[in-house]
């Protein structure tokens, strides 16, 4: 069994209208053009996007400043220019502010955002430039020039759901034999989003506990899942395990089911297994590149809880009336065990 679960910090998206047609004299004259890639991202994923902003060496004037939007439906998380200078996110766009982008130079700008579960293809980028540093003044627009940039969206199985002030939420995604639900069980802010997805790309092999964590696990199945909630409360998980696939193996009590977990923090493991280990990386952006430039995943069993100091454990071990296997696990907000990933 390997089911992967993610968390991330997002906002929520609001779209700016489309940029209108300039006259080709004027794009003449204040022209910057804007790439973004990779040009197709995994539904469903956080994904690191780059933006390039360039201004021709034939342009008359700097580019100080922009706001870009991510497409319909993505959520922006953040953005950062290079050389280092933050970018501010404020109702779904990123304001970059004193680039200095001379003629015949570039800037990249990193963004995060979290991609829709839905396929998309060709789901355009706004953009916004203007010559003055802070964004200010009238008739100092610049004109994008070249192709709209636009990203297309592999679909993937999918929950949304959008979390009540008060009061508990959840969100269920199914893919095989399992079953994920996710639930925040305090509630939270109108505007958090919480999402699971099937299917998540990463390393073939980085979450099997087979390989050393422990001799006796058995994988049930070959399933994974993401999660994303923009909180920050406490969650619960709850796996449920399709009969079929518990009684494929002999020793199939309730006690015996298990869950291997991966977590770029370090966590308490089963009693009598080794410690969570460093296995290699992750492609955590899911597009297709393993990110050598993060942590790398530590993976072990889960113990029983309760665990000191608080982390992730096995609150409940259970077989339900059909006979399917229920795991239910403890994610704690604020501490190492709040993950990137679990299996």
């Amino acid at each position: 069994m390997a089911v992967n679960v993610r968390r991330s910090l997002l906002l929520v998206l609001v779209l700016l209208g489309g940029l209108s047609a300039v006259p080709a004299a004027d794009a003449a004259v204040k022209p910057f053009s804007l790439t973004i890639s990779p040009a197709t991202a995994p539904g469903g994923a956080r994904v690191t996007f780059t933006a390039t902003l360039t201004v021709p060496s034939t342009a008359q004037q700097q580019l100080g400043s922009a706001n870009l939007t991510p497409p319909t439906g993505f959520a922006l998380i953040s953005g950062s220019v290079t050389p280092a200078t933050a970018g501010s996110v404020v109702g779904g766009v990123l304001q970059l502010r004193n680039l200095a982008v001379q003629p015949g130079t570039s800037r990249k700008v990193t963004v995060d955002a979290s991609v829709p579960c839905a396929a998309v293809t060709n789901a355009p980028w706004g953009v916004a430039a203007k010559q003055s540093n802070d964004f200010n003044g009238t008739g100092n627009d610049l004109n994008l020039v070249g192709p709209t940039p636009s990203t297309s969206v592999n679909a993937r199985t999918c929950a949304n759901l959008t979390c009540p002030a008060t009061g508990a939420c959840s969100a269920t995604a199914q893919s095989g034999q399992a079953t994920l639900t996710i639930t925040v069980p305090g509630g939270g802010q109108p505007t958090d989003v919480l999402r699971i997805a099937f299917g998540t790309p990463g390393t073939a092999g980085i979450l099997d506990c087979r390989l050393s964590e422990a001799t006796d696990y058995v994988e049930l199945t070959h399933d994974e899942a993401t999660y994303s909630y923009t909180g920050a409360g406490a969650k619960i998980a709850t796996l449920r395990i399709d009969k079929a696939a518990v009684a494929a193996v002999p020793d199939n009590g309730a006690t015996s089911l298990q869950l291997c977990y991966g977590s770029q923090q370090t966590f308490a493991t089963r009693v009598g297994t080794p410690p969570a280990t460093p296995k290699g990386f992750f492609d955590w952006n899911g597009d297709g590149v393993i990110d050598t430039k993060t942590e790398p995943v530590f993976v072990g069993l889960l113990p029983d809880c309760p665990v000191t100091p608080a982390g992730p454990c096995i609150s409940k071990r259970q077989k339900n009336k059909a006979g399917d296997g229920i795991i239910e696990v403890q994610l704690p907000a604020g501490t190492p065990g709040d993950p990137k990933m679990m299996g």
